[in-house]
């Protein structure tokens, strides 16, 4: 039998414990948070990260087959990473994002729709269009 580390890790839903983990945010996943792997390979989503970061993320959730983590120290942060237009942003939960260049934003939205789209339609010549940017990207509800 081959070990691996997965089939020693915590039950699912336990809170996981250790120093937090080094991680390269790879890309932005559905509801926004970055998607990183442990050094075993452990897929973890961690809010408010962005592609391109490298963080030291604690592990706050465990799942059968994905984390759930926080940021604990941005080690160094992504070329797209501005500081949020909001003083409330990260505290209402209203925005995931606007830590993140307006255009690197529409750019995430449009691959993960990407993404969602071609896992459900599977036709050949299937057309989606770009996302159409706001001129002021702030102050909307869209």
């Amino acid at each position: 039998m081959v070990d691996h580390p997965r089939w020693d890790r915590p039950r699912e839903g336990q809170v996981g414990g250790g120093p937090p983990v080094r991680l390269t945010i790879e890309k932005l996943a559905y509801r926004g948070a970055g998607l990183g792997r442990s050094p075993e390979g452990v897929v973890t989503f961690v809010p408010y990260a962005a592609p391109g970061d490298v963080a030291e993320v604690r592990v706050v959730r465990r799942h059968g087959h994905f984390d759930e983590g926080e940021i604990a120290r941005l080690v160094s942060p992504a070329a797209e990473r501005i500081a949020p237009a909001c003083p409330y942003f990260s505290r209402c939960g209203g925005c995931q994002w606007q830590h993140l260049t307006p255009e690197a934003q529409a750019r995430w939205k449009e691959a993960i729709v990407r993404e969602l789209l071609a896992k459900l339609v599977r036709e050949a010549g299937t057309t989606i269009r770009p996302i159409r940017r706001l001129e002021l990207p702030w102050r909307y509800r869209t």
